[in-house]
């Protein structure tokens, strides 16, 4: 936690500052405050649009009482305990006063007003050395740990995916083939693609129930084990979407070496496909792949296969991941890691809407009204994910800026680019 100490003019007592810094900040984020304040008067619902709208959905009524409590503390003289919901309300209001700055100093500029006139919460001057950047106020979120906001926020869509993903396959998938197969009806590529479709979302519900069973037990990395399956059949749906031809890896070449049609030559094209032959004429190659890594590059999810390696990880007994069986001087099998938990909610989640967008995307919901569904949902837990990835990023981003290890800030740092990539590829 950090301490909050209202003397004065402070708000926050700020580790790692010298105090005219530290009053500087204050006074900033006095400003910021009462900012919000007044908007809070002048606006029908500011908190839609300042807070994450699931946060606000959720949790309105504790975000106001976080948000009145930051208030109170301005003014009084007490010494106050900012938990991690303080400052995640508090980084969102530093966040909205940022671009409301931005938007202020354009405006002024359009309207002749000088360079060095300008500033809102921040003087010309202290802008324009510091940056208009949220980075500046990183010293006041040194403890923060949004883990359990997180948590609480990705749960409820965890839950209500699971329950969407149930009504899409109720109402809208069905099994092309073999019904055109039963009548002797001629089946086309499309047919047999929408089946696979629907099989690989079939699948990829059935094991979010899995997933959902383990996280009530608290089998919180088992959990993630499973969420390395989610993946593999995301992208090997999204595959068949995005790159015309990918069908046949799955289904033509693969049946084809199983039941002898086709001959492995140990041999591989330029891309690293597996070269195999047509049995009864030798002369017909083809080029074929089950290889997880290629797969994600022709599903175009190269950046999400950095998730895949972590939870290969953790399926295989990679040394890295022993912290989560170790309790003090002892194994366990009864551990319970946040941690865990966090990240299982999270990509699955990541990984659903995605999925939401494949079956946009290759028109598989000829359903009255359930386009909309998806589609609104998509957008709003696309919106959510991305403010949740912004926090893991601040969370990180502190670290980095205030561990001595040099090891440890490479690490971070390469965390903080894999995870920036996720988001702004999610926008």
């Amino acid at each position: 936690m950090v301490d909050s100490e209202l003397r004065g003019n402070d708000l926050l007592t700020i580790q790692g500052l010298d105090s005219n810094k530290a009053e500087k900040i204050n006074r900033i984020l006095k400003e910021m405050l009462n900012y919000f304040q007044d908007a809070e008067k002048d606006s029908d619902d500011i908190y839609a649009v300042v807070f994450p709208e699931i946060l606000v959905k959720t949790n309105r009524r504790k975000c106001k009482h976080a948000v009145k409590e930051l208030y109170s503390w301005i003014v009084d003289e007490g010494f106050h305990i900012l938990t991690s919901f303080h400052q995640y309300i508090l980084y969102w209001i530093i966040e909205f006063c940022l671009l409301e700055e931005d938007a202020y100093n354009e405006t002024a500029l359009e309207l002749g007003v000088k360079a060095d006139e300008l500033g809102l919460f921040m003087d010309a001057e202290y802008q324009h050395e510091h940056g208009d950047s949220v980075d500046l106020f990183l010293p006041c979120f040194i403890e923060i740990d949004p883990t359990e906001i997180n948590i609480m926020l990705l749960q409820g869509m965890f839950d209500a995916n699971i329950k969407l993903n149930k009504g899409i396959i109720d109402k809208a998938s069905i099994a092309v083939v073999p019904v055109k197969s039963a009548a002797n009806e001629p089946v086309d590529t499309w047919d047999v693609e929408n089946d696979y479709i629907w099989f690989c979302f079939a699948k990829f519900t059935k094991t979010s129930l899995a997933i959902q069973k383990l996280i009530k037990i608290g089998l919180h990395e088992d959990a993630l084990i499973l969420t390395r399956s989610n993946y593999e059949t995301l992208i090997h749906a999204k595959s068949v979407i995005v790159s015309p031809g990918t069908i046949d890896h799955f289904i033509e070449f693969k049946l084809g070496l199983e039941n002898g049609i086709y001959k492995d030559t140990r041999k591989y094209d330029p891309r690293g496909y597996r070269i195999i032959v047509d049995k009864t004429d030798p002369e017909m190659t083809f080029s074929y792949t089950d290889n997880i890594s290629k797969i994600a590059a022709l599903a175009e999810e190269s950046n999400s296969y950095q998730i895949y390696k972590y939870l290969c990880d953790l399926t295989h007994c990679d040394i890295n991941t022993i912290g989560y069986y170790q309790e003090d001087a002892h194994y366990s099998y009864s551990g319970s890691s946040r941690k865990a938990l966090m990240n299982s909610l999270l990509w699955n989640v990541f990984f659903n809407c995605k999925f939401y967008e494949v079956l946009l995307d290759g028109e598989m919901l000829d359903v009255d009204g359930l386009i909309g569904t998806v589609s609104d949902t998509f957008f709003e837990y696309s919106s959510a994910l991305k403010e949740v990835l912004d926090m893991e990023i601040l969370k990180a981003e502190v670290y980095s800026n205030y561990t001595d290890d040099e090891d440890m800030r490479t690490e971070l740092n390469k965390y903080i680019t894999n995870l920036s990539i996720l988001r702004d590829e999610n926008k």
